[in-house]
């Protein structure tokens, strides 16, 4: 029959068929179950929704109870439960005392969401949302409005239609500007052929004087080497501009694409994606509006783009009250690495853009570091690490799975290790049945043994360590938050602490951490270490406020990549934002683009005997930059930490939207094409000299006398 529904022995074939499919080709992991597959050791807990409750008790019948709406008329058929929205309390106020509710909820700044989980006869969760009063909750919830964003409507294809009109230009003039931009990306890819044939010529040469060199060791050995570098190092001068015009007229490529695709879309699709528009107006207007975090209130997230932090930075006063930024990269082998910077790192790495890329058609500018550098001020700073092993030992993790391996070993429990034993054979787990035969067989040894499985995982001392796993892993994230941000902070103090103007009054021993001034040590946790002493007392340090920028690339919790905890970075956002200002930043080319030069950058490359074969190989911990004209080039530090370096980067990009007067992140982190480099100034710091704090004066970049009218701004 039409719209019918085959019964699951019908369809239980076909499915028999997808999984021989999927484990011949390697693909175990993508299988399906004809059956649930129930865990005697975890808790299934029973969602009661106004939905659900109103289907079970208010349904026809007899025996059931009927429920008045909000007009005092009885609810008649599920679709009165939900529109409005007020009959879903009606349906949790007929069978709970919704005063008591709301009261527990408003202890805990929120308000009820007509959402109850039932986990236990002991155990009730009950779902709300966050009151938005205030910024100092005592620790309750605070309302991420980057997710609210999340949740807005928004079409592709009318925003490339508003910009097609913003224009100016007719559906020909940008069919005639493609065609004149595809000729030059034709024109500079003929170029680039040759000199990237020359180049892998070169570096050919390169890698063989080096393996010679290595064997012979001699200096004639060598001197050719050094002149095969100089070749490479010509060579990829010549080339590094090019490619670099090259990527800029590929994405201006992708704009007039998309204008172009805008110009085609039919006036009837316009008509319904703006009836759209206009019934979600309200939303809109929350889109356009930006989330401002001042001194009274600065714990708030929200996108970069759409956030505006200019309170903070006007009204900071010197030592007592100061902003400092940071990058995190969120990643599967480390899970988080943060670095910090200070608000005149941020102000050195804008202004030295400004000063590389000041005009596009004299790149001559870009060679303005004549003299070599120091590597102490270049080098990259230390980050802040989380890995899943570390939070396995914080959360007592590991201990607590030994405590339950030692337990089954008792001789009271060898019932329940026999289950185990038993259940883990391949003739009956239900992942791997391929015939109806099989899982009737696998799913009565599951039924048969399941209650002497029960028995140990509902035992007191195993409910007792469940509980104590769960509070500690509450708390884990509570100090793995908290030391993050002290790295943050005490990176800005360092650097207070070692401008020449400010004098020492530390009254904290490095060696031990006893304070003159308090008469007692101070001692802080430290993922890196057991414990770590402050620079500076807490009654005397200045109030200092992180503005963590977070890429939006995600924790790599959907990756295929196997052998890594998947925890992601929900919890850590959730315990930063009630302390902190939280900016959501895109990750655009943020590994990829050298912080120093801002030139592409590329994976180092090693070598390695493969099969008695000297070969090169890429590794993918760490990145090179190979710009000759580069500082970190120069001074011989090409080579970096991946995951450190695109921290710094998400930084950059993030703190140059937040400082600029246009909300426009540096060129090389930005999606949207620009029809100029535009150089990317600020009213609050971004002014029109150098910064009086940054490490980077003219002296450092090796800047002549003749050159110094190219270090403003």
């Amino acid at each position: 029959m039409k719209g019918s529904i085959a019964h699951i022995t019908l369809r239980a074939p076909i499915v028999f068929i997808a999984n021989a499919v999927l484990r011949a080709t390697g693909y175990h992991n993508s299988t399906r179950l004809i059956i649930p597959q129930i865990s005697p050791s975890s808790i299934y807990s029973l969602l009661l929704s106004s939905i659900g409750m109103y289907e079970v008790f208010c349904s026809k019948g007899m025996n059931q109870f009927d429920i008045t709406d909000i007009n005092g008329e009885p609810l008649t058929y599920k679709q009165k439960v939900t529109k409005p929205k007020e009959n879903k309390r009606r349906v949790f106020g007929a069978f709970f005392n919704l005063e008591k509710i709301d009261k527990v909820c408003q202890s805990h700044g929120l308000r009820f969401a007509n959402r109850i989980t039932y986990v236990d006869r002991y155990t009730l969760h009950i779902t709300g949302k966050v009151i938005p009063h205030g910024s100092y909750r005592n620790g309750h919830p605070i309302t991420s409005q980057y997710n609210e964003r999340k949740k807005i409507f928004s079409n592709h294809s009318l925003n490339w239609m508003k910009k097609y009109e913003a224009s100016g230009k007719t559906k020909d003039e940008v069919e005639k500007e493609i065609e004149q931009v595809a000729d030059a990306i034709k024109t500079l890819e003929e170029g680039l052929k040759k000199e990237r044939k020359m180049l892998a010529t070169k570096e050919t040469i390169q890698s063989k004087a080096s393996y010679n060199h290595k064997i012979k060791n001699s200096n004639d050995t060598y001197q050719v080497l050094q002149a095969a570098r100089k070749e490479v190092r010509e060579v990829r001068g010549i080339i590094i501009p090019k490619e670099t015009i090259l990527r800029q007229m590929r994405k201006k490529r992708y704009y007039w694409n998309n204008i172009l695709n805008g110009a085609k879309t039919k006036e009837k699709e316009k008509k319904k994606s703006e009836e759209k528009i206009d019934k979600k107006k309200s939303k809109k207007e929350a889109q356009v509006k930006l989330t401002t975090s001042t001194w009274s209130h600065f714990t708030v997230e929200d996108s970069t783009e759409c956030l505006d932090i200019s309170n903070l930075i006007t009204n900071h006063q010197g030592k007592n009250m100061q902003v400092v930024f940071s990058g995190t990269d969120y990643g599967i082998n480390k899970m988080s690495e943060t670095c910090a910077l200070t608000l005149a790192e941020v102000e050195s790495h804008v202004n030295r853009y400004n000063l590389l890329f000041k005009d596009d058609n004299n790149t001559e500018k870009m060679n303005v570091d004549e003299n070599n550098p120091s590597l102490d001020k270049i080098k990259l700073p230390h980050s802040f690490k989380i890995t899943a092993p570390h939070i396995n030992e914080i959360s007592h993790t590991r201990k607590l799975m030994k405590c339950r391996e030692n337990s089954l070993k008792k001789i009271e429990n060898k019932e329940a290790l026999e289950a185990l034993h038993t259940l883990s054979q391949k003739e009956y787990t239900l992942k791997t049945a391929q015939t109806m035969s099989e899982i009737d067989t696998a799913h009565k040894i599951h039924k048969k043994l399941g209650q002497d499985l029960k028995n140990f995982e509902y035992s007191k001392s195993q409910l007792k360590n469940q509980h104590n796993q769960q509070l500690r892993t509450k708390r884990m994230w509570t100090r793995l938050g908290a030391a993050e941000r002290n790295y943050v902070k005490e990176h800005a103090r360092k650097e207070v602490q070692s401008l020449p103007s400010s004098s020492s009054s530390s009254t904290v021993s490095q060696f031990d951490g006893f304070c003159t001034k308090c008469n007692k040590h101070h001692i802080c946790c430290s993922p890196q270490s057991s414990y770590s002493h402050p620079y500076e007392c807490p009654k005397s340090c200045s109030f200092i406020l992180p503005v963590m920028l977070i890429g939006t690339a995600g924790t790599g919790v959907n990756s295929r990549i196997k052998g890594h905890a998947r925890r992601g970075g929900g919890k850590m956002r959730e315990q930063h934002r009630r302390h902190c200002t939280i900016g959501m930043t895109n990750e655009y080319r943020s590994s990829q683009t050298c912080v120093w030069c801002f030139q592409q950058t590329r994976l180092a490359r090693s070598r390695r005997i493969i099969n008695g074969r000297i070969t090169s190989v890429k590794i993918h911990g760490a990145v090179e930059c190979i710009n000759p004209s580069c500082i970190s080039f120069k001074c011989g530090y090409t080579i970096k930490p991946r995951d450190p370096h695109s921290a710094i980067a998400i930084a950059i990009a993030g703190a140059s939207i937040l400082l600029s007067t246009s909300r426009s992140t540096l060129p090389p982190f930005s999606s949207v094409y620009t029809s100029t480099q535009t150089i990317n100034t600020s009213q609050y710091i971004l002014d029109n000299t150098s910064s009086t704090h940054s490490q980077y004066q003219k002296d450092t970049m090796g800047v002549s006398s003749g050159q110094e009218d190219l270090t403003t701004c």
